[in-house]
């Protein structure tokens, strides 16, 4: 059974039982995590950290999948790394029944900037430092919210990101961006799918968001701005669903 070579459509009515969200997209994407080409040889976790050689191995030729030779070997040789890695998919199953199968990601859920470019089918691990506030790709623009800024950090990125309702986010671009920015017309066009997480603060060097849903940019709102002498581009965003009551009061208060 350690050995066992699957057939990518042996999974298939496992994936149609549990409603799993499944596309050529999501299945590239797998293989690359399953792969680790997702992480970079450097940037922390790298792909060292995973142990530097793919956890699961595809081939293209079979279409099959196989797990790599030397945690086939620990799990046939060590009882403890099986009970381990037996425990990790339980716990694992366990607490996917939080969120929801057939979506991305789950309103009032969290997740690390990690895992939002894992989830949205990145094709490679970016670094938060990298990310900063939001993150384009070809098909999403994944927007970062801390709330409420710490006092230590420059004036500059002391950004005033307030809700003007359960539903509208006054929002600020990056500093040193205009109206004109290419990155800041992302925002004012259809193309990208817009997401919002959001963290209180800081505290902690808590690194989760609360991942609040999608939203879109309200026409006519941008307005350029200055903050400590940088160009500043202020929008308000409407999202589509409006924040859960306890959510929004654990997020401002």
């Amino acid at each position: 059974m350690l050995n066992r070579r699957f057939p990518t459509f042996y999974f298939r009515p496992l994936q149609i039982k549990n409603h799993c969200l499944n596309n050529q997209e999501i299945i590239e994407s797998v293989k690359r995590i399953l792969s680790l080409s997702f992480y970079n040889e450097n940037a922390s976790p790298s792909r060292k950290d995973y142990g530097g050689k793919a956890i699961v191995e595809y081939n293209d030729k079979n279409n099959q999948y196989i797990l790599n030779s030397e945690i086939q070997y620990s799990l046939k040789k060590n009882k403890d790394f099986r009970q381990l890695w037996i425990d990790g998919i339980r716990t694992g199953l366990s607490r996917s029944q939080r969120y929801d199968s057939d979506k991305l990601f789950t309103i009032g859920e969290k997740y690390t900037r990690k895992d939002v470019m894992r989830q949205s089918n990145n094709i490679t691990n970016v670094t938060a430092q990298n990310i900063g506030g939001y993150y384009f790709n070809d098909k999403y623009g994944m927007i970062f919210v801390t709330y409420k800024k710490s006092m230590n950090i420059s004036k500059s990125i002391q950004y005033e990101d307030r809700f003007l309702s359960d539903r509208i986010l006054h929002y600020y671009s990056k500093n040193n961006r205009k109206l004109t920015s290419k990155e800041v017309q992302k925002f004012f066009t259809d193309k990208y799918r817009l997401l919002l997480f959001m963290k209180k603060s800081d505290a902690d060097d808590n690194k989760d968001f609360y991942y609040l849903g999608t939203c879109s940019y309200i026409d006519s709102s941008a307005r350029q701005e200055n903050q400590d002498g940088k160009p500043i581009v202020s929008m308000n965003l409407r999202l589509d669903n409006r924040v859960n009551y306890h959510l929004y009061h654990l997020l401002t208060d």
